[in-house]
């Protein structure tokens, strides 16, 4: 590479989780639930992966970089990366791809040493300010991460993904009003935008404004979640009655939702227990 001018934790939740973007998607840039494991895939090599005959080789690295990384191997990703930006040091999109490998893999002062390197050649800039501003948050540095999500903002002031990542981290910081206002942004830009309703939802409900969260959790999901959704959050705030009666309308909406019957069959252990 070419040398360069380099110019609290977590929060876990139980039935519902708040996407970043995210990203890529949040936080993208996105954090989620963890799925359910599934079978990945033989690593692609250039003999077995659809490679073109001309193609040169930091392309063929670079995919399966974004391969190995898309199937959650971050560690062969990383190295993938490093070699495609060894053939072509001027790979934007390899530096994106290994400073979110970085992040990923928990290398999160390296992820942010390669944003700032990719960030260099003056492209894609909105999106390296929004990966630097996803792994601020992953470390608890809040208002770090909203400087960053307002570099991208400035870069493109119609990046509904910084707007969306950036109420998500102003929401860490139980700074509601500004929460409610970078996803009434992201909402402006695109009316759309589900994980900002979605977000925008789970705010208005842990402030008590329940039938407002639920409109906002029916601009995001189908109406069976939606009930789902706000059944978590009576959860959240201690009213389990209310909890176990919206967890049974969604089951009344549709019966086989099963996260609307795993939450109420928690619920009641808890209550009954």
């Amino acid at each position: 590479m070419r040398n360069r001018k380099e110019g609290r934790g977590k929060r876990k939740y139980w039935l519902l989780a708040i996407p970043y973007c995210l990203l890529p998607i949040l936080l993208c840039s996105c954090t989620t639930a963890p799925e359910k494991a599934q079978i990945v895939p033989p690593i692609p090599s250039p003999s077995s992966a659809a490679v073109g005959a001309g193609e040169k080789p930091a392309t063929t690295h670079k995919f399966i970089g974004n391969q190995c990384y898309a199937s959650g191997r971050y560690g062969i990703a990383i190295e993938e990366f490093k070699q495609a930006i060894i053939d072509n040091e001027d790979d934007v999109e390899a530096y994106l791809g290994l400073g979110r490998s970085y992040r990923e893999n928990g290398n999160y002062e390296e992820a942010i040493k390669t944003f700032k390197d990719g960030l260099s050649f003056g492209l894609k800039t909105e999106d390296f300010y929004v990966a630097s501003g996803i792994t601020y948050d992953l470390q608890g540095k809040y208002p770090l991460a909203v400087a960053e999500y307002e570099k991208a903002i400035k870069s493109n002031p119609k990046s509904e993904e910084a707007y969306n990542n950036m109420g998500f981290s102003y929401f860490l910081q139980d700074k509601f009003d500004e929460a409610i206002a970078s996803y009434g942004k992201a909402i402006e830009i695109n009316p759309e935008n589900k994980k900002a309703h979605n977000n925008l939802g789970y705010i208005y409900g842990k402030q008590g404004l329940y039938d407002m969260a639920l409109d906002e959790f029916k601009l995001a999901v189908d109406e069976a979640e939606a009930y789902n959704n706000l059944g978590y959050i009576y959860y959240m705030n201690g009213e389990d009655e209310n909890a176990i009666s919206t967890f049974k309308k969604a089951l009344q909406i549709n019966p086989n939702l099963e996260k609307a019957r795993n939450n109420l069959e928690k619920l009641k252990q808890k209550t009954e227990g």
